[in-house]
């Protein structure tokens, strides 16, 4: 297991924004041997939730991400944004702890920590984020071809 790391955060729970704390790491499991990034939020009142991802912690964080959602929690950071993912070399280089905001037209707009605080409005689903990006990739190809 690696040494843990921690982001102080901003949760929207019910219309309420509530302090929260992530603590990140990574762990060698099993045999063969499998690497999980973790990370785990922990409340106020003493609750926590788990996401884990065998690539990278903006994986992790995604599942995190699907956990808070089925309890109507949203997590107020840079990585929960719609037009924000990372990119292949982030994944690898920086572990997906940092992100690229990109615009309509596919541009990059600025990198950034996944950990970053945004508005509750600036906050998307998991499938919403996913679909945009998706959105974005195919309509970016259709202007290069142009």
């Amino acid at each position: 297991m690696s040494e843990a790391s921690t982001a102080k955060v901003k949760i929207a729970v019910n219309g309420r924004v509530e302090r929260a704390s992530i603590r990140y790491y990574w762990a060698i499991r099993g045999w063969p041997k499998r690497t999980s990034h973790l990370m785990e939020l922990s409340r106020g009142d003493g609750q926590t939730f788990t996401g884990r991802d065998r690539y990278d912690y903006f994986g992790a964080m995604l599942n995190l991400r699907l956990s808070l959602e089925q309890h109507g929690i949203l997590l107020m950071c840079m990585g929960a944004r719609r037009d924000v993912w990372p990119s292949g070399m982030q994944r690898d280089m920086a572990q997906g702890l940092c992100a690229t905001q990109r615009s309509w037209n596919g541009k990059n707009v600025s990198h950034e920590s996944i950990f970053m605080e945004i508005t509750p409005e600036e906050v998307a689903m998991v499938e919403e984020q996913k679909q945009y990006v998706n959105w974005l990739v195919r309509h970016a190809a259709k202007l290069v071809a142009v």
